[in-house]
């Protein structure tokens, strides 16, 4: 039996296109409209009527959908400010919803449906079992765009998993970290832990993968215990998590948290253990948000382009639902140094 996505590559559009022709939306082409309707006639295409009326008026609601992890982090607020001054550029307005797990990504996803949004944008952290979850989306037609590191298979296009219909804002990691973690190294540095504080984050994580590497190149031992996770990104995490360092004693001498609030709460916690950064340990964060720049010391980290991830989001959804063809992008990120890393302990 033919599918939504056999006639949209059969009509070459998109299957939100196909939806819309389903739904009676004003949105299609007399031209595009008569095409699909030919190609399901010819295809047998039998519609699903129940999800047929879940997407009915959607593209009248003038509402994007926008799924981001935590907007305490300063970072997700800078992405969230470029994807409604762009959505409001384009007359819609933005449905905003933060979600730290699969499960809750999931749940918010159906709230979108039932609110009956034009489109959806994830930015929150995704790992390959959530991009299985988002692209659950496509069988109903939702236009769709994600962030997602530029080493996961969406991101470049990878079709595998059928997430080649999915637009994508992709953002380089692995090779950052990996030469972030280099510099660390070339400090003297060999114990060098990672605060990752999602739960969920596993070792295929690209900016894993980049720490790994650049261990490897250097023949230093990978050592998974000195990956801590704490459940969530906020700066009490990598304060909480420093501590449980600085109780391990394993001779740590630089960290690296995953994102600049973790860092910023793992200084704290030297801080007050009356440790000096950098001098005693050095701590490096991702992210650049505006306070790494203004912390004592200042922080080094790496900086991805938060505000244009967000903007380029909506510019995607906005294509998708116009009938241009889905797009792949990616975005560079740069290594920053400051104060919050020196020499390590004992090293020339």
């Amino acid at each position: 039996m033919a599918t939504l996505r056999d006639v949209a590559k059969a009509a070459g559009v998109s299957v939100g296109t196909v939806s819309r022709v389903l739904n009676d939306s004003p949105n299609v082409s007399e031209a595009k409209r008569e095409l699909v309707l030919k190609v399901m006639k010819e295809l047998d295409y039998q519609p699903n009527f129940m999800a047929q009326n879940l997407g009915r008026k959607r593209s009248q609601t003038g509402e994007f959908g926008v799924v981001i992890t935590g907007i305490d982090n300063p970072a997700n607020a800078e992405m969230v400010r470029g994807a409604t001054e762009e959505a409001t550029k384009h007359g819609y307005t933005v449905m905003l919803c933060t979600a730290w797990t699969t499960q809750e990504i999931k749940r918010y996803l159906e709230a979108f449906i039932r609110r009956q949004v034009e489109g959806v944008a994830v930015a929150s952290y995704m790992d390959q079992r959530t991009l299985l979850t988002v692209a659950e989306l496509q069988t109903r037609g939702i236009p769709l765009a994600v962030c997602i590191d530029a080493e996961w298979p969406v991101a470049k296009g990878g079709k595998e998993h059928n997430f080649d219909g999915i637009a994508t804002v992709a953002f380089e990691s692995a090779s950052t970290c990996e030469q972030a973690v280099q510099y660390l190294i070339a400090l003297g540095h060999q114990r060098i832990a990672i605060i990752a504080g999602n739960a969920e984050l596993n070792e295929a994580d690209p900016r894993v993968m980049g720490y790994k590497n650049a261990l490897q190149k250097a023949g230093i031992a990978y050592d998974r215990r000195l990956i801590f996770r704490g459940g969530s990104d906020t700066i009490m995490t990598g304060y909480r998590s420093m501590q449980e360092i600085l109780a391990r004693g394993r001779g740590i001498s630089a960290v690296f948290g995953f994102n600049d609030l973790l860092a910023i709460g793992a200084m704290r916690a030297l801080h007050e253990a009356g440790l000096r950064v950098p001098e005693d340990m050095s701590i490096m964060g991702f992210d650049n948000i505006l306070m790494s720049g203004y912390v004592n010391p200042s922080l080094t980290t790496i900086n991805v382009p938060k505000y244009e991830i967000g903007r380029d989001l909506i510019k995607q959804l906005v294509g998708v639902i116009n009938d241009e063809p889905i797009s792949h992008e990616c975005l560079g990120t740069n290594f920053v140094v400051r104060q919050s890393t020196g020499l390590a302990p004992g090293s020339v």
